[in-house]
């Protein structure tokens, strides 16, 4: 008997899409490594941090938590909502939402100087509350357990390629490795070398070991690029149009922000331009941020609304099949054809 389709359903709810798993493992991974590489690095070599060991570790962890996974975590809930036939879990979902932009209004992502405040408590409540969600709608709906290559792939991976070279530095940062100890690597990134630091008082590393804001714009690039193919399963017309726009505003935000870290520590660093692109931590009545807007809206439209290119399923494949046999994708009947004619 063949196996069930990667969107099979319990009831009339979609199962939980895998790129949520896989979201979920991404930042899971991400975090484990702050909490090794800040728990051995000496605070000397990390960039404006106080204390040391594992509190120092646990402190950026948080602050981890609630920028970005507490961005990311805002999509995720609302993909699991969607699958929970549940007034509680709708009220669940708001609260993720809310937690979350509040952890973000409040700390937004600044690497240095802050301090784990209540906000981030908060949003560490908001992303458990998250992941219930997601766990109770696989309960409820089931795991997506395969899915083939979708229409809009190639463009997400050029998209994922393209940032994750960016973010070579950064990833080995979270590891506490120099892109100066990697042969090849060293000729392509600067790294150890001291540089003027903008807005600061010394020079400092041009990619000092640790977490940067770039790594956090990769990880919201590839979450949002990994939850555009899990649109076309959202069934509630009110939720697609929100979360939607959403994964775009995260990703035009994720983008804005890898751009500019690569731009200070691998341009204006090394001398070869002067000017520096804006930096998108603090939300502000800046018309940079308006400008953000109309660009994620714009990527949207052009993107990820019902039936764009980032956001179309496969059109539903029928075959002719023997009396009772049922449509693998559609599950309904398929009627037999008759005799031909001869």
């Amino acid at each position: 008997m063949p196996s069930p389709p990667s969107h099979v359903h319990r009831g009339d709810r979609p199962s939980l899409p895998g790129e949520v798993l896989v979201v979920w493992a991404l930042l899971a991974v991400v975090t484990i490594e702050i909490l090794a590489t800040y728990t051995r690095t000496p605070a000397a070599e990390l960039y404006y941090v106080s204390g040391s060991g594992f509190r120092l570790a646990v402190h950026q962890a948080l602050l981890f938590v609630g920028f970005p996974v507490g961005l990311v975590a805002i999509a995720v809930a609302g993909l699991s909502v969607d699958r929970i036939p549940n007034r509680l879990a709708v009220l669940a979902s708001a609260v993720v939402a809310s937690l979350g932009a509040v952890a973000f209004f409040s700390n937004g992502g600044e690497e240095a100087e802050v301090d784990v405040r209540a906000v981030s408590m908060l949003a560490l409540a908001g992303v458990a509350i998250a992941l219930a969600l997601g766990l109770t709608a696989a309960g409820h709906a089931g795991i997506t357990r395969r899915r083939g290559a979708m229409p809009g792939d190639r463009t997400r991976l050029a998209v994922a390629v393209f940032v994750g070279l960016l973010g070579i530095p950064w990833l080995l940062a979270d590891l506490g490795i120099s892109t100066d100890q990697i042969p090849l690597l060293n000729h392509v990134f600067i790294s150890e070398a001291l540089r003027p630091d903008p807005g600061r008082p010394k020079a400092f590393s041009a990619v000092h070991d640790g977490h940067h804001h770039g790594m956090d714009g990769v990880l919201l690039v590839w979450s949002a690029l990994l939850l555009t193919r899990t649109l076309p399963t959202i069934s509630g017309r009110r939720l697609r149009a929100a979360v939607g726009p959403y994964i775009a505003l995260i990703m035009v935000f994720g983008l804005a922000n890898a751009l500019q870290d690569f731009w200070t520590e691998q341009l204006v660093k090394r001398g070869v331009v002067s000017w520096e692109l804006p930096r998108f931590t603090k939300i502000s009545a800046d018309p940079k941020w308006f400008a953000l807007l109309i660009i994620a809206a714009v990527v949207y439209v052009l993107t990820m609304r019902p039936g764009g290119p980032l956001a179309r399923a496969h059109a539903p494949f029928r075959r002719s099949e023997p009396h009772g046999e049922r449509d693998a994708d559609l599950g309904t009947k398929v009627p037999h054809p008759g005799p031909s004619a001869q």
